[in-house]
């Protein structure tokens, strides 16, 4: 008995010891206790979002003595501008104090250091370093996005660019102008990075809002690692000539990029422009896309007279997008099973093509029959000649 224990003991000792000298234990070792395996999916989240913008809570004040703090600690003791909901700016220790009168009420004087509910947000919007976003550029975009999303509740800003990448504080109070306080939540703050991200884009910078910071589906994707299949990327989207070609009718489409093989699809449909306003799609846009089935295209045969002949058929699939950046829309979409695709102009268009092919089929056996009398001729004479 006292043997086989002794076997067992060896046994799992020298697993601990050949497992204390494995490659992944140095890494560990090395690594300070840091080290930890990430999936494929966390690797393709964190190569995904280099180019992506932030915003979030860092802190906020109870009291009015907080928020002076709060102004000192920004400003750098005086030594930064700091601007304010309407484009105000205060660049001295005197105007620090007008704007601390401007950020506070009597009654947020009275309050005292406890449990009292929380009177600002100190909030950060970041752009990344690579996009080399402008200070003016940066404090207007984010005044304009706080300014949609609260515009009764005060706030100030500074730019700061003393980290890896230049951003802006934002000190915003939590009861508006009529003292109906706030409630941020992540949808909200998911709102606001969206927004930020759209107005950097409409100014020609390279940015980008999608799911690095949506916490839902980053743990979503997570607990689902094989599940990044059908999730892509907006790349671009529209309306422009199929297949990029001038001779074809302008038809919508969507550009999307594959999160897995970084492989770019470009996909057409009457139908997507539809799906592309309710989804509210952007560019970076984190998408699903369905084939939500198959439409029976009906196309009407005209005779010479403009009566209709019969019907040439065909399939159209219908495309279903969903933006996971958004929650809350209805999606249920009565979708038509068979579509008759006749107006005045197909008909016109359809006769015309009918009488310019008669025409020229007309020509085409003139020319050819005028060609076989002339051989008929030339191989009489020939013979002729011959004899």
């Amino acid at each position: 008995m006292e043997i086989k224990k002794d076997k067992e003991w060896r046994i799992r000792k020298d697993r601990s010891a050949r497992a204390s000298r494995s490659t992944l234990a140095y890494k560990f070792k090395q690594s300070k206790g840091t080290f930890s395996i990430q999936s494929k999916s966390s690797k393709a989240i964190r190569n995904y979002a280099s180019k992506e913008v932030m915003v979030k809570i860092t802190a906020g004040a109870k009291t009015a003595r907080g928020i002076k703090n709060t102004i000192d600690y920004i400003s750098r003791g005086s030594e930064l501008t700091l601007q304010d909901d309407l484009g105000k700016d205060y660049q001295s220790k005197k105007d620090n104090a007008e704007l601390y009168d401007y950020m506070t009420t009597k009654s947020d004087k009275l309050r005292l250091d406890g449990y009292e509910l929380k009177l600002t947000h100190n909030m950060m919007f970041s752009s990344p370093k690579i996009a080399s976003v402008s200070s003016d550029v940066m404090l207007d975009t984010v005044r304009k996005t706080l300014k949609e999303k609260y515009p009764d509740n005060r706030f100030f800003l500074a730019y700061h660019q003393d980290m890896k990448n230049p951003h802006v504080y934002a000190v915003l109070r939590i009861p508006d102008n009529q003292g109906e306080r706030i409630n941020i939540r992540k949808n909200d703050l998911r709102e606001m990075r969206t927004h930020f991200a759209a107005k950097l884009q409409a100014l020609g910078y390279d940015v980008k809002a999608t799911h690095k910071q949506d916490f839902s589906l980053k743990n979503l994707i997570k607990s689902e690692p094989d599940n990044l299949r059908n999730r892509y990327e907006v790349v671009d989207f529209g309306k422009t000539n199929y297949q990029f070609d001038i001779k074809n009718k302008e038809v919508p489409f969507i550009k999307y990029r594959t999160l897995k093989s970084q492989k770019e699809v470009t996909i057409w449909g009457k139908e997507l422009q539809q799906e592309m306003i309710r989804e509210r799609i952007m560019k970076g846009s984190l998408i699903k896309i369905k084939k939500g089935g198959v439409t029976k295209v009906k196309v009407p045969i005209f005779s010479e007279e403009g009566s209709i002949l019969g019907y040439k058929e065909a399939k159209k699939n219908q495309w279903k997008l969903e933006n996971l950046e958004i929650t809350g829309i209805d999606r249920n979409v009565i979708r038509e099973k068979e579509e008759i695709l006749f107006d005045t102009n197909r008909q016109s268009t359809q006769l015309n093509k009918k009488r310019e092919f008669t025409k020229n089929k007309a020509v085409i056996l003139k020319n050819a029959i005028n060609q076989d009398e002339e051989k008929r001729r030339f191989g009489l004479g020939f013979s002729f000649g011959k004899r």
